[in-house]
Order: structure tokens, then C-alpha cells, then sequence
């Protein structure tokens, strides 16, 4: 089998025979032969779509210019800018609404938000809900809660990109499989007694869709199918965290028999400040990656082992795979849901066993 570029960026896929030529296929035909989804042709494109963690402008360029390009760094450097490549370490975090505001009062207002701004005031109600919803997520951290109580944040990690080998310049630049590692990391007093979950499978079994998200918390839930109420902190990605396919997948699975949970509560974080408990676990999987000799990480199994060993191993991982990527979809009532709040305005919501309906409310 063999995927390839061809002329003018055309991707051409082919199968040898029985006598072992090779035949061009087409895509569908490709993944499908290979046990993949016909659709799910982010294995044989993803280095087309990411840029892994562990490449560099300055290595990028000096690749450029090895193929015997021409080019000075600085025009080279413009160029990858304007394609709205940016590298950023792991962890930073950076408010985009808090950004604009820092511009927009030193160019007109000298420094200072102003009174009777429309600008400035919506800024004002992004920062006193960021604030609120902090204050609440402290308060959840400082609690005591009870044993039949999970409270934890939940978080997908940064692109991580196999193998990983730094400093093998050939396996830098060459397409690579995408790992991807959902969090659900304790929060609060018994954060040390309650291990992390790690949901973890590769771009080859699934992709990070609203229902594949979905297979990673009903996977994590079954890990915790005997608590009572479960607790997850969120940011508001719609595609992962905020969506109807998530809340109403929720209400099929509390109300199963797989598991006891009487009510799942979701809070959302304010967009752009979302640093959370799984982000300290995130960076845990990112060190425990550079104390492998060399740094290297050759294959999935590799990381795997990886995740085990993070975060002094307090951890439980769960493999997802094939048979545990459902087809969740979107249940809510188009009708019924024009009385509730808009998505975007939603700061709780909650799941509730033998309810068939949302409950959404709106922290003050």
C-alpha cells in the first residue's frame, strides 16, 4: 500500500495485487481496505493539517534551505506568518478579547478603560465573568467534597505528534500519526487520592468530533460508574465540550444501566481563561516525554507507556478504541430548545437521571 503527493498537490493512494504491482485506488477504497472509515482520512493527511510540538521556525528554515532554496530567513519567517503559523509553548494561554482591549486603550484611551465605551464595557462583562467563574472553580477546589462526589477538569491536550524523535531531522519532517489524550484530572483536597484518568487513542481509531469527544467522557464515566454526581470544569469549545451532541449523549448515558451516576454537571470556564487542573497533568505527560532517553517517543504503544508513568503515576489510562467510538448524535428538540439560553450564554448545565430534559443555569 502507498499514499502519496502527486502533481500539483494531488494525493494518490495505491494497493499492490496479487502479484504484488501496484494499483491506484481511490481514497474511499484506500481507507476502507485498511479497516479506517471511509471519511476518516486524517491518518494518511494529518502532518498536511498540525505542525508537531516539537519542530521550529529556525529548523523549518534550515530544512528550506537544505532542498537548495533560496531565501533569507526573515523573508522565509514572513512567510510561514502569513500563513497564520504560530508557535506557543505548552501551557501559555492567551486571552484574545483581553488582547484587543490592551491594544484598542492605548490607542484610545490612553491606557485606561473608558466610561461610556461600548468597547470597553463589553470587555468589562468579559472580565467579571472570567473572575466569576474563577472564583467558583477555587471555591470547588477548596471544598471538601464527599466520597460519592467526582469533581474534575477536563481538557484535551495539545497535538501530540508520533513518532518523537527530536533532533532526527528525518523523522521531523515526514508525516506522522496524531495521538490525542483527553484529561480528566482531579480537583480539590483529595486531588492526591484520586487518580487522573487519561482517555487516550490515535487519529487511526477516531478524530476529535463532537461524538468522538463524546466516547471519551462515556469512557471515562464507566471508569467512575458507582459516584453519584460527577463534576466537570470545561472551556467552551463548542466542538468538544459545548454542543447538543454532547449534552444529549449525556442524558442517554445517566440514564442507562451502565452506571449509577444520578447527575453529570458541566461549568464552563470564561474563553481564554481556562487554565485548569488538567493543564499541571498536561505538562506532567509533556516532562515525562523528555525523560525518555533522547527525548524519543517511537510509537503509540511508546506513548501510552508514556501517559502511565506521568505525574508520579497517578493515573488510570483508558485505551479507546474501535468498539468504544460511538455514533452519538445530536437528540435535542429544535422546538423546546428555543426556550432555553443560547450556547454561548450557558454557564452549568446539568444532566439528571430519569429527567429527560436539560436544566441550564446561569451563574449570576
Amino acid at each position: 500500500m502507498e499514499n502519496q503527493v502527486g502533481g500539483a498537490g494531488l494525493q494518490i493512494y495505491s494497493l499492490k495485487d496479487e502479484d504484488q504491482v501496484p494499483q491506484q485506488v481511490c481514497k474511499m477504497f484506500f481507507l476502507s481496505t485498511l479497516g479506517y472509515h471511509p471519511t476518516n482520512d486524517s491518518l494518511v493527511l494529518g502532518y498536511r493539517r498540525y505542525l508537531p510540538s516539537d519542530i521550529s521556525m529556525k529548523l523549518m528554515y534550515a530544512d528550506y534551505i537544505e532542498k537548495d532554496n533560496k531565501c533569507s530567513y526573515e523573508s522565509y519567517r514572513k512567510a510561514v506568518k502569513s500563513l497564520n503559523i504560530s508557535f506557543t509553548k505548552l501551557g501559555e494561554e492567551q486571552c484574545e478579547s483581553c488582547l484587543l482591549q490592551e491594544q484598542h486603550v492605548k490607542a484610545d484611551h490612553q491606557g485606561e478603560a473608558a466610561v461610556n465605551c461600548p468597547q470597553c464595557e463589553k470587555w468589562q462583562i468579559h472580565k467579571d465573568s472570567a473572575t466569576e467563574s474563577r472564583l467558583h472553580y477555587q471555591s470547588d477546589a477548596e471544598r471538601d467534597w464527599p466520597e460519592d462526589t467526582s469533581t474534575r477538569s477536563v481538557d484535551l491536550q495539545k497535538v501530540i505528534m508520533l513518532p518523537r524523535m527530536p533532533g532526527v531531522k528525518s523523522a521531523v519532517f515526514t508525516r506522522r500519526i496524531v495521538a490525542y489524550h483527553e484529561t480528566f484530572a482531579s480537583v480539590g483536597k483529595k486531588t492526591n487520592k484520586k487518580n487522573t484518568i487519561y482517555v487516550v487513542w490515535h487519529e487511526g481509531i477516531a478524530g476529535r468530533s463532537a461524538a468522538e469527544i463524546t466516547s471519551a467522557y462515556a469512557a471515562a464515566l464507566e471508569k467512575e460508574r458507582d459516584i453519584k454526581h460527577i463534576v466537570y470544569w470545561v472551556d467552551n469549545c463548542s466542538s468538544q465540550n459545548k454542543n447538543w451532541c454532547l449534552f444529549s449523549s449525556l442524558v442517554s448515558i445517566v440514564n442507562s444501566q451502565t452506571i449509577s451516576t444520578e447527575d453529570i454537571t458541566l461549568k464552563f470556564f470564561q474563553p481564554g481563561h481556562t487554565f485548569m487542573s488538567a493543564d499541571s497533568f498536561h505538562h506532567g505527560v509533556e516532562q515525562e516525554m523528555k525523560s525518555r532517553p533522547g527525548g524519543v517517543v517511537y510509537d503509540f504503544d511508546d506513548f501510552l507507556s508514556v501517559v502511565g508513568n506521568s505525574n508520579s503515576k497517578k493515573v488510570e489510562v483508558v485505551e479507546l478504541k474501535n468498539e468504544g467510538i460511538r455514533d452519538w448524535t445530536d437528540g435535542h428538540s429544535a422546538v423546546k430548545s428555543k426556550k432555553l439560553p443560547k450556547l454561548a450564554d450557558l454557564k452549568v448545565v446539568q444532566l439528571r437521571q430519569w429527567i429527560k430534559e436539560y436544566v441550564c443555569e446561569n451563574i449570576p
